[in-house]
């Protein structure tokens, strides 16, 4: 093939023709023409070397006159891409190929030069200084769902393993569906810290490590929760995170985690310094490790103890903690909501602050609370917007009980209700039949004395008041405690049966002796009362559904049946007498009807959730 015919072939004639009928752009004043005194001569060795790039156009100078004979033309083998894709000092093509090509780079160069300033444009709105903050405002806007350790894993118990079954048993369940998301180790996976302070997790327990553990639950589509103390010990021992907050707020950070919980265990509380008052030295030292949290910029639900104060750490974290640990008990379950009750924490209920009544108590084939004590359990934490963390051991669990936390209704439209506003007590009453009985602060023999006094009757054996004796009701916890309640005096049961030892002071129960009220401890001025808790209790909430305005959990806190009977009027402040609504029951999933108020038996320590529709 000849020279001319090839491809590859060009001339130095041509050359010249072609780059002179190249024509420059400059459409944007961001890229000026530039003076004719900046451009250079090429020469065959840099025939494109004075290419101008701009967002529209290219200028290319005339090459030199220097003529370069047919001979030293380099033709590239066909398919070297290597001679093909080099520089444009080394391109050579004949005339006839030259106008296709240069209207190609002019396309490209725009391209590429549009796609630049683009570029630019994105990376200049970009922060690229360090990340300081996250919004606390954005993180846990309804409240959080999940697992915690702290329900049933003792610390020995604490290992790698038992973390993974249990997410993967979490997934078998499809617990997530439904919102379960979180899995929280609970006090134990620390072991101690290395020569930089940096917080260790323990080997034994932990061989592959928590950065490890985290990357697995998240895979699994779920997140990682973690706890710490304020103090310098944890309730267990191990290292706190008092002076160490930003160290260990990074290091949760890396290893992928989403919660915090950060406890204050009474045993190993710090003094503070002198003049400070030991709530300023906690809320401040809570207040430190928030900022480090924050500071990560990785978002974390942050969750404080229960000895702060609502009203202060609302703004610094997501959860406060309330009361004690939680234990499967109908009495221990419904003391968390009395005294979130008492506390008016309800006020401070909103999205991204949650009070947090404790990790839903376990419940199985053997577990301390029944069916139907297990759904008021489940319904009072899902109308007081308590963050529903399950504390059971999810190999042991029944399907009564999967069902109950499962509930879609109760969790989707009561819990997870983006309004967030916490249930509230809005009626109680005493049932003439059976009353609970405390100690007050009172003068027992006082003409002005308002509640019966306690007699004891020698005839009966019985300590009574009026036709009502003391009766023991049932177990508080660890076989420690019973309740006792005033119910109507039948010589014939034998828990009735009590009298008085006047010599050790004592209330005795039966002829056995077995259990007793000392009254040695009471001074002058206390003696036993009827009252206490109200045997029937409703707590309302508002919903922002589209359908439905108001939950109401009806309760029955007494052992032996009661009617509930009321109008929606006389529960709801400023609503019409005439209202009507329609009733649908969360657990049977039946609709009630529309009523002006409601009527139903409530049998012992039951009741009914109820989701309000205005008509």
């Amino acid at each position: 093939m000849a020279a001319k015919d090839n491809p590859a072939y060009i001339s130095a004639n041509e050359s010249m023709i072609g780059l002179h009928q190249i024509t420059p752009h400059y459409d944007s004043p961001r890229f000026p023409r530039p003076l004719t005194s900046e451009l250079k001569t090429s020469t065959k060795d840099d025939l494109f070397s004075e290419v101008y790039a701009g967002p529209v156009g290219v200028i290319v100078t005339p090459a030199s006159e220097t003529v370069t004979p047919d001979s030293e033309i380099v033709t590239p083998a066909k398919g070297d891409q290597g001679a093909i894709n080099d520089s444009l000092n080394n391109l050579k093509l004949p005339f006839r190929f030259r106008k296709k090509y240069e209207k190609v780079v002019l396309a490209a160069t725009t391209v590429v030069s549009i796609l630049v300033i683009i570029l630019l444009s994105v990376l200049l709105t970009l922060d690229w200084s360090e990340k300081t903050s996250v919004d606390i405002d954005e993180v846990a806007l309804t409240p959080p769902m999940g697992w915690n350790t702290r329900g049933f894993v003792q610390c020995s118990e604490m290992s790698e393993h038992l973390i993974k079954t249990s997410v993967d048993r979490l997934k078998e369940f499809s617990l997530d569906s439904f919102g379960y998301v979180y899995v929280n180790l609970a006090d134990c996976w620390q072991s101690n810290r290395d020569k930089n302070g940096d917080i260790l997790e323990d080997p034994k327990k932990f061989s592959n490590g928590l950065k490890s553990l985290g990357a697995y639950i998240h895979s699994r589509g779920l997140k990682f929760g973690l706890y710490t103390d304020v103090n310098n010990v944890t309730c267990h021992g191990k290292p706190g995170s008092y002076g160490f907050e930003k160290l260990d707020a990074a290091k949760y950070a890396e290893w992928g985690v989403d919660m915090v919980t950060n406890d204050n265990c009474p045993q190993h509380s710090l003094t503070a310094p002198s003049g400070v008052d030991h709530l300023s030295q906690l809320q401040l030292d809570y207040s430190i490790m928030s900022q480090a949290l924050n500071g990560t910029g990785r978002p974390m639900v942050y969750v404080v103890s229960k000895s702060t104060e609502p009203e202060n750490v609302s703004k610094i974290s997501h959860v406060r903690l309330v009361g004690q640990d939680i234990t499967a008990d109908w009495d221990v379950m419904l003391n968390k909501v009395d005294t979130s009750e008492a506390q008016q924490l309800a006020q401070y209920a909103k999205p991204g602050f949650w009070n947090d009544l404790g990790t839903l108590a376990p419940f199985d084939d053997h577990g301390g609370m029944s069916t139907d004590e297990y759904r008021t359990h489940f319904s009072l934490w899902c109308a007081l917007k308590a963050p529903l963390m399950l504390g059971s051991n999810f190999f042991n669990n029944s399907r009564d009980w999967l069902s109950i936390v499962t509930n879609k209704k109760a969790i989707d439209i009561i819990n997870q209700d983006p309004l967030g506003s916490q249930a509230k007590l809005f009626y109680s009453k005493h049932t003439e039949f059976s009353l609970h009985v405390i100690v007050t602060n009172a003068v027992c023999d006082s003409e002005q004395w308002q509640y019966p006094v306690w007699t004891y009757n020698n005839q009966t054996n019985q300590i009574q008041v009026r036709d009502k004796c003391l009766t023991l009701t049932g177990q508080l916890q660890h076989g420690q405690y019973w309740y006792i309640t005033a119910k109507s005096c039948d010589n014939s049961t034998a828990s009735q049966r009590w009298f008085l030892d006047r010599l050790t002071n004592q209330i005795l129960f039966d002829a056995n002796q077995s259990y007793c009220l000392t009254m040695s401890k009471l001074n002058a001025e206390q003696c036993l009362e009827v009252g206490g808790f109200p045997s029937i209790q409703i707590y309302l909430g508002h919903l922002s559904h589209s359908r439905y305005m108001y939950v109401a959990v009806l309760i029955n806190r007494d052992i032996f049946p009661n009617i509930v009977s009321f109008k929606w009027a006389d529960i709801i402040p400023d609503l019409p007498k005439s209202q009507l609504f329609k009733m649908y029951d969360v657990w049977t999933s039946e609709r009630i009807g529309t009523r002006l108020g409601h009527y139903v038996t409530l049998t012992g320590h039951s009741s009914q959730t109820i989701l309000l529709s205005s008509v």
